[in-house]
């Protein structure tokens, strides 16, 4: 029985949280979390995160700090309320580690170890959040972030001769969006709104060829665009929560490394998570997309520490040149079920996932499960109220795959 390669890799995964939000978080938090999906059928492509978070407000004057750390990952942000304006925040982030910057290649639902890679990457921003309404109930604002980031290659031990690594390079990269309201961030939000715009631009000062002969590339400039739209609802009377949520994405001269990638249940994992529940992790590369996804939590019995939830998504794309697939079309539902402990420390899902349109040798659908566990450390410092859960980025959750597959028979 053939394995995966081996590469320490143990649960890269670090956290933007302040990413979802418009603006440097006032509330103290420390939280434990993680989170996986496991594929039951197919080549094993392991996908989660485990992490702590930490944020505390006023370490000084007006300054918050804002801290994640994962086994080979860490990801800060020093943040000044008022620092331009009594509407304007801003922070100074620095992140860095290992296995972050590492690339899975999956064609046509088969994870490829021979063209998967390791990426070590460090990053340092200047962010700025700025509230454009104060007047109004419903709040907009503007988030304009600029960083510049570092990433190594090297090969793995799966990688032949012949395949050749990205050069090793610099990028600058720009966000910049309007968000009107927002998303409470937890896993079941009783009430919430938002619909927010994104471009992020990235500009390397290396591009060039890689793989076998030079048979892709990395482009010098990559542009993207996407919106969010979602809504939460809780009915009063039943107590049952519905979800919904949409979303649209499209680019220019995306490559194999920057593309929008749509795949697998990880609610966390992203600010803005392209979820399909039963997929792989980020299985789709897809130039464009349209993504409409839905979920409905109903409590069972009296307490509602126990609950039963319904999803499902629903994906309509534009494939990145060589990483096509028969159908443009992708769906993945899901069943759920939840526990929450009377002091709100615990929160626990688990879910059945079933991909649809998955294809998995020559055949198409596949199953999964998936596991989320969140212990709220402070929960009982702000008493039982909203429960933050923070995300992670795309780019360093990578590592949690790569770590453990080794473990996993092919």
């Amino acid at each position: 029985m053939r394995y995966f390669s081996a590469g320490l890799i143990a649960f890269a995964a670090a956290i933007c949280a302040t990413v979802a939000q418009a603006q440097v978080d006032p509330k103290p938090r420390s939280l434990l979390h993680f989170g996986y999906n496991q594929p039951l059928q197919g080549k094993s492509s392991l996908a989660g995160y485990a992490f702590y978070y930490l944020n505390k407000p006023k370490i000084f004057r007006n300054a918050n700090l804002r801290f994640a750390l994962a086994p080979v990952y860490i990801d800060s942000e020093l943040g000044f309320k008022g620092a331009l304006g009594e509407n304007v925040d801003l922070g100074l982030s620095a992140a860095g580690g290992g296995f972050a910057d590492s690339h899975t290649e999956i064609r046509k639902g088969a994870p490829i170890d021979e063209e998967s890679f390791i990426g070590h990457g460090g990053e340092l921003g200047l962010n700025l959040y700025a509230l454009l309404n104060p007047e109004k109930k419903i709040p907009l604002h503007l988030v304009v972030k600029g960083s510049f980031h570092g990433t190594s290659y090297r090969r793995d031990s799966s990688s032949p001769e012949s395949f050749a690594m990205p050069k090793d390079h610099t990028k600058g990269i720009v966000r910049t969006g309007l968000r009107l309201a927002g998303r409470e961030p937890q896993l079941f939000p009783r009430l919430g709104m938002e619909i927010s715009a994104w471009y992020q631009g990235e500009f390397r000062l290396a591009d060039g060829t890689y793989g076998f002969a030079g048979d892709r590339r990395l482009n010098k400039n990559v542009h993207q665009f996407w919106s969010w739209s979602s809504l939460d609802y809780t009915f009063p009377k039943y107590n049952h929560n519905l979800n919904l949520t949409m979303a649209l994405g499209t680019g220019l001269y995306q490559d194999r490394l920057n593309v929008h990638r749509l795949g697998g249940r990880l609610p966390f994992i992203a600010e803005f998570p392209l979820d399909l529940p039963g997929y792989f992790f980020q299985e789709i590369s897809a130039k464009d997309f349209a993504l409409f996804g839905s979920k409905y939590l109903m409590p069972l019995g009296k307490t509602s520490k126990w609950g039963l939830s319904f999803f499902g998504n629903h994906a309509q794309v534009n494939y990145l040149d060589g990483l096509e697939q028969p159908d443009r079309g992708h769906t993945g539902v899901g069943t759920g079920i939840s526990y929450v402990s009377t002091n709100n420390k615990w929160k626990i899902h688990m879910d059945y996932l079933y991909g649809l349109h998955a294809m998995r040798a020559d055949k198409r659908g596949a199953h999964a499960i998936g596991l989320l566990v969140q212990y709220d450390i402070a929960a009982s410092q702000r008493g039982i109220e909203k429960v933050y859960e923070p995300e992670m980025s795309p780019k360093k959750s990578k590592g949690f795959d790569r770590t453990f597959r080794r473990w996993v028979p092919r």
